[in-house]
């Protein structure tokens, strides 16, 4: 099992398309490592996508985030345009929302979402 998951890792790397990206999400909605997704053409995940680790999205092309999103560790949306975030969305660990286009600001910080357990960081 480990050994299919690290080859499904190597096939994605920052010279993937959006399209090669998510076909091999969409066979493993339940990711069990982490995924690192930073610096690649990825503009959206799967709805109902679990990732075991943390979540890499570092300046990707990603708007929002699909409902049912679910990260075991932490999740980097920095340098991202992530306007808003799921209402059902859990967060093991750290939410970095450092230079994205997050309304929600500092008043957000002060309103934690439910589903974020770490640091937020704005």
């Amino acid at each position: 099992m480990l050994k299919y998951y690290l080859e499904q890792i190597n096939k994605i790397n920052v010279n993937s398309t959006n399209s090669e990206i998510n076909k091999i999400l969409k066979k493993n909605l339940n990711w069990k490592g982490s995924l690192d997704l930073r610096d690649t053409s990825i503009t959206f995940l799967p709805k109902g996508l679990k990732v075991g680790g943390f979540l890499n999205l570092y300046n990707t092309k990603i708007t929002s985030l699909p409902k049912g999103l679910k990260v075991g560790g932490s999740l980097d949306l920095s340098n991202t345009k992530i306007t808003s975030l799921p209402s059902d969305l859990k967060v093991g660990g750290n939410l970095n929302l450092n230079n994205t286009g997050f309304k929600g600001g500092f008043r957000f910080a002060k309103i934690r979402p439910k589903g974020v357990k770490g640091e937020i960081i704005i």
